[in-house]
């Protein structure tokens, strides 16, 4: 039963990663990238500086956000708690190449 559960819980992970609709992963991805994509506009000089803004550690962080919300929030519609999810993938991976 656990092993049914784990598994829909990485079904649905894979499909909002993967799937094509309005709210998948590859379109949150992409509004998330036009939204902030001003924000890395930069001159010939600023491309040639070793060091990047502290702007775009903000944004990595919001995205980082955003992006572990919606993970988070799948592992909890399959009524799984996080911690069992990591354990059990932690366990897969010993076995299965796939997930290596």
């Amino acid at each position: 039963m656990a092993d049914d559960k784990i598994q829909a819980c990485i079904d649905k992970i894979s499909d909002f990663y993967f799937g094509d609709s309005e709210d998948s992963g590859e379109a949150m991805f992409k509004k998330f990238a036009e939204d902030y994509k001003e924000k890395f506009k930069r001159t010939q000089e600023e491309l040639l500086q070793d060091e990047h803004k502290l702007e775009y550690t903000e944004v990595y962080k919001e995205f980082q956000k955003l992006f572990e919300e919606k993970i988070e929030m799948l592992i909890n519609d399959c009524n799984v708690s996080q911690e069992e999810f990591v354990d059990a993938i932690k366990e897969r991976s010993k076995t299965d190449p796939e997930i290596k």
